[in-house]
């Protein structure tokens, strides 16, 4: 099944191993191996698949792919409110300071896991809202329709000036 082919993408490549240790607990993110199984998914899904000579995977219920735009966006918008978190580097955080904006591999794994977390309930709260007339087209909203519209954003002139949140040493994004 799916489900078992990106952990084990992320077993087999040392780059996709995107999982962090953080209060002894591991955050998986695996962004590089979602992607990658969305992406050969989407390739062999427009054409005819009996000439595809593996199961394409199904990649409905996949979660955003976390990186760093995700959760620079999500504050940026005021979605994300970090003054709560018990991580001191958190909630610090400010999208107007840039020397806050590089940030430790388990505060950065909490961030990525928050806007995970975010996209998520945002995503249940707009299928809550497609029983409204006009908004029956959020029925069939997912994380991933959701983490294309964010990224288009990311890519406006007027959020690209907006700097983004940088992990130290990372080789996951």
């Amino acid at each position: 099944p799916t489900r078992l082919l990106y952990p084990q993408l992320a077993s087999t490549f040392p780059a996709f191993r995107d999982v962090q240790l953080v209060d002894d607990q591991p955050v998986f993110i695996l962004k590089k191996p979602l992607w990658l199984v969305t992406v050969v998914s989407l390739a062999f899904r427009t054409g005819d698949l009996s000439d595809v000579p593996f199961k394409v995977p199904d990649i409905s219920g996949f979660p955003v792919f976390a990186d760093n735009v995700l959760p620079t966006l999500l504050i940026h918008h005021g979605i994300l409110d970090l003054s709560a978190s018990s991580d001191p580097a958190l909630r610090s955080l400010s999208l107007s300071d840039s020397s806050s904006l590089s940030l430790s591999s388990a505060s950065a794994a909490r961030l990525r896991a928050a806007s995970v977390g975010a996209c998520s309930a945002i995503v249940q709260r707009a299928h809550g809202l497609a029983a409204e007339t006009g908004k029956e087209w959020l029925a069939s909203w997912t994380e991933q329709d959701l983490d294309g519209w964010l990224w288009n954003e990311g890519k406006r002139a007027d959020l690209r000036e907006v700097e983004r949140i940088a992990e130290k040493g990372t080789v996951y994004y």
